[in-house]
């Protein structure tokens, strides 16, 4: 057997193993579980906003940006520079 997939293996294990433990006597409603029970704070829901802002960029839009301007300009240029075409 491959090293590898004893190691995706065992790492899927845990983290099954952990949200069992972390399951146990947590009785949640709907609204606790999708939004945190409307208890995050300002600075958390920032961080979490901007990280899936950048998260979707990379995914949806860097691919486009890199084909239309060349992949080496996608890797060495922040998104918010515009190199000259």
């Amino acid at each position: 057997m491959n090293a590898a997939l004893v190691i995706i293996g065992l790492a899927t294990l845990g983290a099954l193993a952990l949200g069992l433990a972390a399951h146990r006597g947590v009785r949640m409603t709907l609204e606790q579980w999708s939004v945190g029970g409307r208890g995050f704070g300002g600075l958390l829901v920032f961080l979490l906003t901007a990280g899936e802002i950048y998260t979707t960029f990379t995914f949806l839009g860097g691919s486009g940006w890199a084909y239309g301007r060349g992949a080496p300009t996608y890797t060495t240029s922040s998104p918010t520079v515009r190199s000259p075409t």
